[in-house]
């Protein structure tokens, strides 16, 4: 049973990291127009700049989808930032960057914890 969750929350943390880092690879690969370039936009994504960077996307049928993924890189980006400014912000850039540590501690220490054990 601690075998299995261990696994899990290490397969978690693994496609956590993988899919950041696919976001910000296909947030800088396709070349979104700013909101300044794109005027009345009816369909598409684009980069807004309206307090914090992120990207908005209207008149798709998966909106809200492609939204989040833009968007997934910004998360733990945006959490280191909130630590500091409030209490509920240190709690989310927490949880936003758990995944790095328990991958970290995973290979330093918890890989252990696998191994099976075999009783005569």
């Amino acid at each position: 049973m601690k075998t299995t969750i261990i696994n899990g929350f290490k397969w978690l943390s693994i496609l956590y990291i993988t899919l950041c880092t696919i976001s910000f690879l296909f947030f800088t690969i396709s070349d979104l127009p700013s909101f300044n370039e794109v005027g009345n936009l009816k369909n598409g994504c684009y980069t807004s700049n309206a307090l914090l960077p992120y990207v908005e996307c209207k008149g798709l049928k998966l909106n809200s989808l492609i939204k989040f993924f833009y968007n997934l890189w910004y998360i733990p980006i945006f959490g280191l930032g909130f630590i500091t400014y409030f209490p509920l912000g240190s709690f989310m850039g927490l949880v936003t960057w758990s995944p790095v540590f328990y991958i970290i501690w995973y290979w330093l220490k918890g890989r252990h914890l696998k191994k099976i054990r075999i009783s005569h």
